[in-house]
């Protein structure tokens, strides 16, 4: 993971950017590479940004019975990759913007207690399926 996390640092300290914005989805999802620190290593985050109504639409609605209510907290979650880190972040937010962009990736980088897995967080918020 080391080289791979070194050149997209070298390649972001270049450019001035925190992050390598790979694509847009919508206003409430986004797909972006970043580097930090995961259990003393520089690593590559790749991660996907999206508000709970956007994770919920595209990821659970589809599963659930029409009518059927299920409750969703912010989350961060992690998996590992061969050369990456796939990171999914679920805010409770209207829209990813560059501010909330920024704030995830100050938060993952200063977050101790990280590790593999999912971490919920915040209130519950109701969805019910269509």
């Amino acid at each position: 993971m080391n080289q791979m996390a070194e050149e997209l640092a070298a390649e972001l300290a270049q450019s001035g950017e925190d992050y390598r914005l790979l694509q847009r989805f919508s206003p409430t999802s986004v797909h972006l590479q970043f580097t930090g620190v995961f259990q003393q290593q520089l690593v590559v985050w790749d991660a996907v940004i999206q508000t709970l109504d956007d994770y919920f639409n595209h990821s659970l609605a589809v599963k659930l019975v029409p009518g059927q209510s299920v409750q969703l907290k912010q989350f961060i979650e992690i998996k590992p990759d061969e050369n990456v880190l796939h990171l999914q972040i679920a805010l409770n937010l209207t829209e990813i913007d560059d501010a909330a962009i920024k704030r995830s990736i100050i938060m993952i980088r200063n977050y101790k207690r990280l590790h593999i897995g999912r971490h919920e967080y915040g209130e519950a918020h109701t969805y019910l399926s269509g």
